[in-house]
């Protein structure tokens, strides 16, 4: 970290037109410098900080638009230091992402708290967090928070079954055998927004391995004529995506790495989404609701060696929104240093 001979933090000017990370080369901060009139949030999709220009440090930390305040310094800008007995304690812009917040055992820093209001705001705006049904945002700084689910944090606590191992900042992997994360989510019962013929599952996967069965990032704990399943890259390297049916179609897909989003707009519409971007659809009828709950990292006998960091179950998506899904999560786990 480089810091000026009066203590302020220094920062670096970038463009943001590619990834840079938080970090430049000398420590300093990477900023990308804004005056947008709207939300924006704290953090820039290339890793960096936006940042917004005043002309004191007596200021507050940051811009009604979520940027950091920087001010003009030896042919530079530093972050703004506000003055006397200043708060660190972070303000919510969305209601639901303190209440993400206050289901943590311990309390997120100051970043962690932006970073989380980030997401749940750009949710929201691309219209995707009122269709979702559960939230496990399993790239978290601790276990427990891991297992929260974000739309509802007092539902649908996600149980580590047959210890999965977690890393910070990562999420969970299956060792193969007996491990896997159970939502305790049963769509036949859970009467929240997915229907028959009106649902998602997703999954991001943060392992690229070798075409196997047992590539299953979504699954159900137990055997059901009505299935939700993502089996990412089988033998043959197709991918077998299931919701509310009973299976039989495949896509062509070589690789394992990657948010998947498996997406039932229909009786016999099906799509599969790899990043925001289609990989197929398929004509699938559907059969029933799951009657078991819903799993990662299994598939009734099936367990998994991936790496999950974040998965969701809800209703149907449109292509723009399944694209705006996987744009959100990206900003967030390229800040949390997921991916």
């Amino acid at each position: 970290m480089t810091y000026n001979t009066d203590g302020q933090l220094t920062t670096t000017v970038v463009t943001g037109s590619s990834y840079t990370g938080l970090y430049a080369a000398d420590g300093s901060y990477n900023i990308v410098l804004n005056t947008s009139p709207t939300y924006i949030g704290l953090w820039h999709s290339c890793g960096g900080l936006n940042a917004f220009v005043v002309n004191t440090p007596d200021i507050g930390y940051y811009a009604p638009n979520g940027s950091v305040n920087v001010i003009t310094k030896n042919a530079g800008y530093v972050l703004a230091q506000p003055q006397g007995n200043r708060s660190w304690t972070y303000t919510y812009n969305n209601p639901e992402a303190a209440a993400v917040a206050a289901a943590f055992t311990i309390p997120p820093s100051f970043s962690r708290a932006s970073q989380i209001d980030t997401l749940v705001g750009s949710l929201k705006s691309a219209g995707v967090w009122s269709l979702i049904d559960v939230l496990y945002v399993m790239a978290a700084a601790d276990s427990q928070a891991a297992g929260i689910n974000w739309i509802n944090p007092a539902t649908f606590v996600l149980i580590p079954t047959g210890s999965p191992a977690f890393t910070a900042n990562k999420g969970y992997t299956g060792n193969g055998a007996t491990s896997y994360l159970d939502s305790g989510y049963n769509p036949s019962t859970a009467a929240l927004g997915m229907t028959l013929n009106d649902g998602h599952i997703s999954g991001w996967s943060l392992s690229n391995l070798p075409a196997a069965s047992n590539n299953r990032i979504v699954g159900n704990t137990g055997t059901t004529s009505g299935r939700t399943l993502i089996l990412l890259r089988n033998i043959g390297d197709f991918c077998s995506p299931l919701v509310n049916d009973a299976g039989g179609s495949t896509i062509t897909n070589t690789t394992t790495q990657g948010h998947f989003i498996a997406n039932r707009s229909g009786l016999s519409a099906l799509q599969v989404y790899r990043n925001g971007s289609s990989i197929g659809s398929l004509t699938t009828a559907s059969a029933s609701l799951a009657t078991f709950s819903v799993s990662f990292l299994r598939d009734d006998t099936f367990f998994s060696t991936l790496q999950i960091s974040c998965g969701s179950m809800g209703r149907s998506l449109t292509a723009p929104q399944s694209a705006a899904f996987y744009s959100a999560l990206q900003v967030y786990m390229q800040s949390v240093g997921a991916v």
